[in-house]
Formats: C-alpha cells, sequence, structure tokens
C-alpha cells in the first residue's frame, strides 16, 4: 500500500487537493482552513492548530 505523508502524520487513500485556502505570506490564525483533501468521494478540511505564519 502506498502511502503520503503530510506534516509527518502517513495518509494511507490516495487523494487529492481540491482547494487551498490561504496563499504566501498569509497570516495565519488557529482554526483557519488551509486545505481541502478529497479522498474516495469523501472532503476533508486541514486546519491550523497552533496558529503560526
Amino acid at each position: 500500500m502506498n502511502s503520503a505523508k503530510i506534516n509527518g502524520k502517513e495518509e494511507p487513500n490516495p487523494c487529492l487537493v481540491q482547494k487551498v485556502f490561504v496563499s504566501e505570506g498569509d497570516i495565519i490564525k488557529k482554526d483557519d482552513n488551509h486545505f481541502m483533501l478529497e479522498a474516495m468521494e469523501m472532503e476533508n478540511i486541514i486546519k491550523d492548530l497552533e496558529g503560526k505564519r
């Protein structure tokens, strides 16, 4: 089984980045959306848990 690592965490299912919510240089606050992944017809929004630039 192939897997991808995102931020040190493994994603065992193939997925596509459907939407990116931030741009380079944006100030990111805690709980801001980063991007949306789609895998097996399910959408998952990846959020910031710490609030970093």
